[in-house]
């Protein structure tokens, strides 16, 4: 599919394929890896919000099909395919998508958020990155109060008792 016309000199804007997350069953982005759409797949249910809302065996299956994302996303991060942090960010990001699609359906919103944790994981997600570069952080302190010293002993400017004072903080 091409648009635009060619006469201005400017080549013309040719289609774009896309990637329609309502395509996909979440098994399917499971096996494909296509993990970067699930955030996405509530989509795949917004015309059935109003049902679930009066129907609880709609809103069961609802439930269930979250309950498989959240089992899949902590079976990769066993296998040690995903990181904790990709995990939270997956689910975290979904309950963002939800709150914004589902913002008029109390029990859709409620029913998801009771499976995939109850609370959005935003926090939980920023304090396991933020723990890992206070820790970086710290190793590199460290590093540089030895390179420090190594520095510092090969100019002999300094003494034993002030090098083990410097190790101490």
């Amino acid at each position: 599919m091409v648009y635009g016309k060619h006469d201005d000199g400017i080549p013309p804007v040719t289609g774009i394929p896309l990637m329609k997350s309502q395509k996909y069953a979440v098994g399917k982005m499971f096996q494909k890896r296509l993990l970067f759409l699930l955030p996405f797949h509530i989509f795949s249910h917004e015309k059935r919000f109003r049902e679930y809302e009066r129907d609880e065996r709609g809103l069961g299956l609802l439930k269930q099909e979250y309950g498989q994302i959240k089992d899949g996303l902590e079976r990769l991060l066993e296998q040690g395919e995903i990181t904790e942090y990709t995990k939270c960010t997956i689910i975290d990001m979904s309950m963002k998508v939800l709150e914004h699609i589902a913002r008029s359906y109390d029990l859709v919103r409620e029913g998801v958020r009771s499976v995939m944790g109850g609370k959005i994981l935003e926090y939980e997600a920023k304090s396991i990155r933020e723990a890992a570069r206070e820790e970086g952080r710290e190793e590199g302190r460290e590093e540089g109060r030895v390179l420090t010293i190594r520095i510092l002993q090969e100019a002999k400017r300094i003494r034993f008792s002030q090098m083990s004072r410097l190790r101490k903080r």
